[in-house]
Formats: C-alpha cells, sequence, structure tokens
C-alpha cells in the first residue's frame, strides 16, 4: 500500500506482520530502483513469525499479532492502516499515530458469517481477505469464504453484495442477490457512491457492483439514495484460462486475487496466469502488461528486473498498489516474496533537431550537446546512442556521450555531443538514434548541415621590389582573397624563416575570413646600399583550411599558398621595338622613313648620352635626355645612298643602361 511522502506498507502474510519502507523517492507515483541500500525495511505490526490471536483492546504495535493476514488498505487521511488478519477472521486497524492496534469487525478466531446491521465488532466473518476504503472512510471487507462483501459504515456492518452460495449468478440485479465464489479482492473507485470492484476469484471474472449502499433496515431502502447496487461482469468469461481480449466477450483469467484503479484502467493480479492485466475501462479491452511464464503454471519466475515488464517473470502476484495515475505500481510477487515495481517509462528528449551552420569540407563543427531526462516514473533503460543516418558527414563523440546503455532513474539525465563535419559539399541530413525501453520506442535526433568550401587567390602572382637611387624602396601590396562559399580559417600569414632576408610584412586579415572577403598584406623591402648589386629572394606564404584541409600548420595538413618575393635596385633598361632594319631605294633619291621605338623597360630612369647614325643613313629622334621607367620615344632612320651596291650601317644609342651602346644594324 503506498502512502504520500514515499511510505510504502506491505502485509507480510506468512512472517504474521504488517511492514513499512521508505522510498528514497519522495514522489508516490516513483520508485527508485537503482539503490538497493535506499530503503529501510521496518516491522511497524506483529511479532515475526508468531501467530495469535489479537487482545480485545487496544494493543502496542509491538505486542500484536496476526494469523496470515491477506489485505490492507489506507484511510483516506493516511493516518489508518486496515489489515485482513484473514486466519483470525478480523479486520484490525492500526492507528499510524497512535501507534495503536485495533479490532474493527469479526469476532476474533471465530469463522461463520452473522452480525449484519449490527456492531462489526461483534459480527461474524470467515477467512476475509481483501479490504477497501472509500472516499468518506468507510470499510469495505471481501468475506472470502462467506461468499459476501461487507461494508462498516459508523461501526455498524452489512452485507453489499453476494447471497453466501459460492457460484455465480445475478447478473444485472441486486449486488445481493448474485452469487460469488471465493471473492478474494475488493476496490473501490472515487464515486459517491463508490463503485465496488470485486475479484471473483473462483468465478475467474471481475465483477462491478454499481454505485452501492447498503439497504437500511427500517426502510428498506439503500442509505443512499443515489446507489443502484446493480452487479455486473466487467472482464472475463469464466474460463480458468489466459486470453487478451474484449474485456467480456473474450479475455480470460486464472483465480485473480486482487486489483487496482487508476484514472482510467484497472490493474488486475491475475494469480494462477503469473501475470499483471490492464482492463482498459474506455476501450473495454484487456491486455497483458507484466509477466510471461506459462499460463496456468504452478510455478513462475523472477527473470525481468529493470526491463520491459512484458518479457518479466512474477510468480503467485496477489496484491497490487497504485502509485498515482501515472500507470506505476507496487506488485506484491508472493511466491517470490518480494515487492516488486511496475511503471511507465518515458523519455524526454531535450532538442530532436539541430541545424548545423554552414562548416567547411573536413571541418568539424562547434558539437552541439543533447540531453535525454527520463520523465515517467520508471527506470529508463538506454541502448547504444549512435549515428543513424549519414554517419560520414556527422560526428558522436564517444568521450561525451553518457547515455549509452545508461540506467535512468526517474528524474536524472544524461547527454551526448554531435558535430558537423562535411565530406562533401551540400546539404547534408543524419540523425542520432535513441534505444530505450520507454514508451513508444526509440527516439530520433534530426540533424542538418551544408557543407561549404573556401577558395583562396593571391594577387599579383608574384612580388618584384626595385629600390630607386638613393631612395626607400616603396611597399607591395598582395590581396589575399576567399572566392569561396565557405569560411575561410587562417592559421599564419608569414614569410619563409631563413630564405627571405630583407623582406617584411603586415596584414589586416582576419583568423577568419567570411565568404567572398578579402584582406591585404603589405611586403616591405629593407633599403639596398646603391653598390649592392646584389638581388634579393623570398616567399610569401598563407596557412589556411582551403579545399578541405584542416586548419594548422603544413604539417598538420593545412594548405599553404605562396607568393614569391624578388628585390633589387631599380635599373634602367633601353629596349628597342626593332632588332634590325632593311631598306631597298635607288641611287640618288631618298626612301621611306622607318622608325625605331626606344623603350625604358628598367625601374630607374634612362638617361640618354647620344643617339647617332653611321653610313649612308641619317636618323632624326624625339627623345629626350632622361626617358622615365615604361617611357618611350622614336628614333626616325632614312636610307639616302650616294653609290650601288649594299651599303651597312648602324643606329647607336648611348645611356647608362648596363648594356650601353645599344647597336641596331641597318641595311640597305
Amino acid at each position: 500500500v503506498p502512502a504520500v511522502k514515499g511510505q510504502r506498507y506491505v502485509v507480510d502474510t506468512f512472517n504474521q506482520t504488517v511492514r513499512t519502507f521508505l522510498s528514497s523517492d519522495t514522489d508516490p507515483d516513483n520508485h527508485s530502483t537503482g539503490d538497493n541500500d535506499a530503503d529501510d525495511v521496518n516491522t511497524l505490526a506483529g511479532t515475526g513469525g508468531l501467530r495469535g490471536l489479537p487482545d480485545a483492546s487496544s494493543t502496542k504495535l509491538s505486542g500484536s499479532r496476526f494469523a496470515y493476514p491477506m489485505g490492507s488498505a489506507l484511510s483516506p487521511d493516511g493516518n489508518t492502516l486496515f489489515v485482513a488478519d484473514t486466519f483470525n477472521n478480523v479486520v484490525r486497524a492500526v492507528d499510524l499515530t497512535k501507534h495503536t492496534v485495533t479490532t474493527v469487525a469479526g469476532s476474533p478466531g471465530q469463522a461463520g458469517y452473522g452480525g449484519d446491521g449490527q456492531a462489526a465488532t461483534s459480527a461474524l466473518l470467515s477467512y476475509p481477505t481483501g479490504v477497501a476504503v472509500d472516499q468518506g472512510g468507510d470499510l469495505f471487507v471481501a468475506d472470502t469464504y462467506n461468499g459476501r462483501i461487507r461494508e462498516v459504515i459508523g461501526g455498524t456492518i452489512y452485507t453489499v453484495a453476494g447471497t453466501g452460495r459460492l457460484g455465480f449468478s445475478g447478473e444485472g440485479g441486486p449486488a445481493t442477490a448474485a452469487d460469488l465464489y471465493f471473492p478474494y479482492g475488493v476496490s473501490v473507485d472515487a464515486s459517491t457512491p463508490p463503485n465496488l470492484i470485486i475479484t471473483d476469484s473462483f468465478n475467474h471474472r471481475i465483477r462491478k457492483a454499481a454505485a452501492v449502499s447498503p439497504i437500511n433496515p427500517r426502510t428498506n431502502k439503500p442509505f443512499d439514495a443515489r446507489a443502484t447496487n446493480v452487479i455486473t461482469t466487467l472482464a472475463g468469461t469464466g474460463d480458468q484460462a489466459l486470453a487478451d481480449g474484449s474485456a467480456t466477450v473474450q479475455a480470460q483469467f486464472n483465480r485473480p486475487w486482487s486489483a487496482a484503479l487508476d484514472k482510467t484502467n484497472l490493474y488486475v493480479a491475475d494469480y494462477l496466469n503469473q501475470r499483471i492485466r490492464r482492463v482498459d475501462l474506455a476501450a473495454g479491452s484487456v491486455t497483458t502488461v507484466a509477466g510471461q511464464s506459462v499460463a496456468g503454471s504452478p510455478v513462475g519466475g523472477l527473470l525481468g528486473d529493470v526491463g520491459p515488464a512484458d518479457a518479466a517473470e512474477v510468480n503467485g502476484p496477489r496484491g497490487l498498489s497504485m502509485l498515482g495515475d501515472s500507470g506505476a505500481m507496487l506488485v506484491a510477487d508472493s511466491f517470490n516474496s518480494r515487492i516488486r515495481w511496475l511503471g511507465v517509462t518515458q523519455a524526454g528528449i531535450q532538442r530532436t533537431q539541430i541545424n548545423f551552420d554552414p562548416t567547411n569540407l573536413a571541418g568539424l563543427s562547434q558539437p552541439q550537446s543533447v540531453t535525454v531526462s527520463s520523465t515517467g516514473s520508471g527506470l529508463l533503460v538506454m541502448g547504444a546512442v549512435d549515428l543513424g543516418a549519414d554517419r560520414d558527414n556527422f560526428y558522436l563523440n564517444p568521450a561525451k556521450n553518457s547515455c549509452a546503455q545508461a540506467r535512468l532513474e526517474p528524474g536524472s539525465s544524461c547527454s551526448f555531443e554531435v558535430a558537423f563535419q562535411p565530406r562533401a559539399p551540400g546539404g547534408h541530413t543524419g540523425s542520432v538514434v535513441i534505444p530505450n525501453d520507454a514508451v513508444g520506442g526509440a527516439q530520433l535526433v534530426t540533424l542538418t548541415g551544408r557543407g561549404t568550401a573556401s577558395l583562396v587567390s593571391l594577387s599579383p602572382p608574384a612580388v618584384a621590389i626595385h629600390q630607386p637611387a638613393n631612395a626607400p624602396p616603396a611597399p607591395a601590396i598582395v590581396t589575399l582573397s576567399n572566392n569561396g562559399d565557405g569560411l575561410l580559417h587562417i592559421t599564419s600569414i608569414g614569410l619563409d624563416p631563413g630564405t627571405s632576408p630583407g623582406f617584411s610584412q603586415s596584414n589586416n586579415c582576419p583568423s577568419v575570413m567570411t565568404a567572398h572577403s578579402t584582406c591585404q598584406i603589405t611586403v616591405t623591402l629593407s633599403q639596398i646600399a646603391p653598390d649592392d648589386k646584389a638581388t634579393r629572394s623570398g616567399m610569401l606564404t598563407v596557412v589556411d583550411d582551403a579545399a578541405g584541409n584542416s586548419v594548422g600548420d603544413l604539417n598538420a595538413g593545412g594548405t599553404s599558398q605562396s607568393v614569391p618575393l624578388t628585390g633589387s635596385l631599380a635599373q634602367s633598361m633601353a629596349s628597342f621595338n626593332h632588332q634590325s632594319m632593311t631598306f631597298t631605294q635607288n641611287l640618288g633619291t631618298s626612301g621611306v622613313t622607318e622608325t625605331i621605338m626606344l623603350v625604358n623597360t628598367g625601374q630607374a630612369p634612362l638617361h640618354l648620352s647620344a643617339i647617332q647614325d653611321e653610313g649612308d643613313f641619317s636618323q632624326s629622334n624625339n627623345c629626350p635626355m632622361v626617358l622615365a621607367p615604361g617611357a618611350s620615344c622614336a628614333i626616325s632612320v632614312t636610307f639616302s645612298p650616294t653609290n650601288l651596291g649594299e651599303r651597312d650601317g648602324y643606329v647607336v644609342v648611348a645611356d647608362d643602361s648596363v648594356d650601353s651602346p645599344q647597336r641596331i644594324p641597318v641595311m640597305g
């Protein structure tokens, strides 16, 4: 029998005692299963192993004796525990506040029938097995061997069901005109007047006496005018067998011992079928919720603790007590000498959908945590929590998975971490499967993410810095661009050590570049002495996660992009569009003028000292004394022969470039 604040009461029949234990869980719907030391079991009443008659008056708990007590019920206020002291043929009241035991119905040691309409303590009972208490505090007794249900109101006892003949009859008629056959159990609902649920054990039926109120002998009418006192069969065909199905048409029981109600269902301890059965009062159907021993077998089993109830074994279940309205209950598993908990397990998932931010190929997103809670009234047994769909693109961290094979007490939780690691571009959908024994089975967390890739370019692809005479060199700008649709994670930007003397760099690049963004790297060359003709070389290198490589240095698999660097003193260089010229001309005439373009392709100004012609050729030009880098000027050449035959000559340019003078052959 459950009470408030986790207190439980057990009628320990063959020990002739009433025991009590305090559950470690104060929620009356729950009962802890993982910690066997959480419950402190004590004897509340009775002398262990010693049966005997009760005293005629009130007895202290420590001195009380019972004789094979078989049923109990708690008063609505929780202060009195009523006990069917079966072999003493009485009902006892254990006052939980005064710590006394008194007889409230029956004559100690005397079996028989009598006393209706009189004081309950002078009445005769015959092996009372079950008791129940309604919302008003009235006591109902399964007077088993008398084939009756008795009610005690204000200390007076009445028969409310059964004729005393052992058999089956009376369907649809007055409950007091119906035959019962060893009714072992009785329970009541919260109605006023109450409906009685009778386990008519040897008739293998569950029967209902509706709106019960005793008959007032003075008026021959029920004390409560609302009473109907009509009896019907709720479940069972009367066959001693096992069958689920429609309650009244198909369901079969084998010596049902007791029953208990919650708001929507009736639960039955089906004693010789070694099962706990559920009668859905709204649907009118019967199902098995616990037990799998061979139907009708005198020997049950004990397998299945901490697992699905319908796969477990019980052995001679006799008593049931509901723990609230969740479907959780305590079962007196009699021949296993155990009190067993049976309840609904439920799993609460903190989130069932995770949408990851776009993540670069082969990168790893920020991990996301999922919490699983045991929200039901029973132990939640977890399976191997793991990835389901698309295992290639998602990652479940085994070091951060406390849910795999976990056993969660009610109210406790576990968690796991999952991340997105795309191996291919585009959208991906995966899942985490959370197998457990909760109602509805395994849960699923859906995972979505989009694989992206960065695309890196460096412009210009090569850098040459030329220092003008007697002036510092101008810095060069390299533009780093992320042209892809993913983030670019930059590990480092630097110059190759030992191979880039004289160069330095600075930049405004962030550690993470968004898609289609740019930044600048400024490369500087230290000033070179005027007489230093050596060319400096170096390498600018960017390490990142472009093209699906992990962020890190090169040895860790990162991607690198490089720009070669050169640096030197600026020099002038004379270049020409013609390397030679050929004319054909008649003697004594002036030919067509041809033009030679002089271009300064160097980095320093070109200082011209002279432009001359040789032979039967003449030249004119518009060249300045100083030709700037990239600038050009024209040299016009004319052939005027004075003699017959071939003539050779040159156009000679003298300047300050390294290959001066330059001589362009002219023939005519």
